[in-house]
């Protein structure tokens, strides 16, 4: 797992794309929960919390960045969507 959370690939905000070194394109709401629901995926095989915690701090970011209180829904703002 140190691979995995030692990267400085790896922060709370994700990235689509990552080429050539550089990180293009925003993550999107499904990159977020399909992402948090693989660690809890590993989380359950390994039992290791700081796979728990992460999928923890996503959804955290999720309700932080796409979650809207008026409507009570999740959802990605449609600049973020690609065409």
């Amino acid at each position: 797992m140190q691979i995995l959370f030692g990267t400085t690939c790896f922060r709370a905000a994700i990235d689509a794309q990552f080429q050539s070194g550089k990180a293009s394109i925003p993550a999107i709401l499904d990159d977020y929960a399909f992402l948090a629901d693989a660690f809890v995926a590993l989380y359950q095989v390994c039992f290791d919390p700081q796979l728990a915690a992460t999928a923890e701090g996503l959804l955290d970011h999720v309700k932080s960045h796409f979650y809207n209180p008026a409507t009570q829904f999740s959802s990605s703002p449609p600049t973020r969507i690609l065409p």
